[in-house]
């Protein structure tokens, strides 16, 4: 019997977000927005003094773009505000594209980074959502780790904001699976070898 790990994602693979929107759904790249920061189960829990935000934006499918500042420039970087306990807020105005000096192009995500005053602790990098074209994995769970004991295994994601155009990747980036012009994807994997498997779907040229 042979028994292979398989983790399938849907975008990059990161920490638990501690990161959210003020109001219902996600704001528009035109838009200005409130984003909250929850330092509980990070290593700025409690922390005493003023927290920094390292970020860019996801552009046209590429993470970190537009990077504010350097790291540990507390003049140039962005500055938390204080809600109590272990919320924080940052105010982006007048719109997510002015802030980060975007001209041209699709944000699909801010990228962050929290850290304190002096830069030796700060969180994992977080990422967020901006815009409401969003892709969801229902079967299996993103990021588990399966032990495969033969057969196949059945995939199956789902976006909003209308019809997309997908692409299950394998390890290595070999395209299993490919739909054009659906919300939704189902498919499955045959004799899956072990690796990371990775699903993209792409809406008006913006890639999740």
């Amino acid at each position: 019997m042979l028994c292979l790990a398989l983790v399938l994602v849907v975008g990059p693979m990161v920490a638990k977000a501690q990161l959210s929107w003020v109001g219902a759904g996600y704001p528009e790249q035109d838009e200005a927005a409130i984003l909250v920061f929850d330092a509980t189960g990070t290593p700025l829990a409690g922390s005493p003094g003023a927290l920094y935000l390292h970020t860019g934006v996801t552009l046209d499918g590429a993470l970190w773009q537009n990077v504010i500042g350097s790291w540990g420039d507390n003049s140039a970087q962005p500055a938390l505000t204080s809600l109590g306990g272990n919320l924080y807020q940052l105010v982006i105005s007048p719109s997510i594209e002015s802030f980060y000096g975007v001209s041209a192009g699709d944000i699909t995500q801010i990228s962050a980074v929290v850290r304190n005053a002096a830069g030796n602790t700060q969180t994992a990098d977080l990422f967020i959502q901006v815009g409401n074209f969003s892709l969801e994995l229902l079967s299996p769970d993103e990021g588990s780790t399966l032990l495969w004991t033969g057969g196949s295994i059945a995939v199956l994601a789902q976006n909003s904001g209308g019809a997309a155009d997908y692409v299950l990747e394998g390890p290595g980036g070999t395209v299993l699976a490919s739909l054009s012009g659906d919300s939704l994807f189902s498919t499955s994997i045959a004799d899956p070898a072990n690796g990371d498997y990775r699903i993209t779907a792409t809406q008006d040229g913006v890639s999740l």
